[in-house]
């Protein structure tokens, strides 16, 4: 059941990577940048869904982390307090261009 497990986080990993350049859904206001914003909060939800179940199955939470993890989780941080309390309309700069949720959903990937 691990091996499964392994296996299709592999396979959603590699599907994400390779259909992220070529997402584009036409019935959005913004083809491009929604879909891509969508796509990657679809991909985290699954990834993070298939771990749970794999931590579950295996009795075992691990968490891999690099040299690179904590300065991606600052950039990260600065752009959501930057969104919180600087700018006036905060859906705006959450939802439609959609750079604070893109760096946030890249620093979770």
């Amino acid at each position: 059941m691990e091996k499964l497990l392994e296996r299709i986080e592999k396979y959603l990993t590699v599907g994400f990577v390779f259909l992220l350049p070529f997402f584009v859904i036409s019935i959005s206001s913004n083809p491009y940048t929604i879909s891509k914003l969508a796509l990657i909060v679809l991909y985290i939800i699954l990834f993070v869904a298939l771990i749970s179940v794999k931590s579950i199955v295996t009795g075992k939470f691990t968490f891999k982390t690099s040299i690179y993890d904590l300065p991606v989780l600052i950039i990260a941080l600065s752009y959501l307090l930057s969104t919180i309390l600087r700018t006036p309309n905060k859906m705006e700069a959450l939802l439609l261009p959609g750079t604070t949720t893109a760096i946030v959903g890249g620093a979770l990937i």
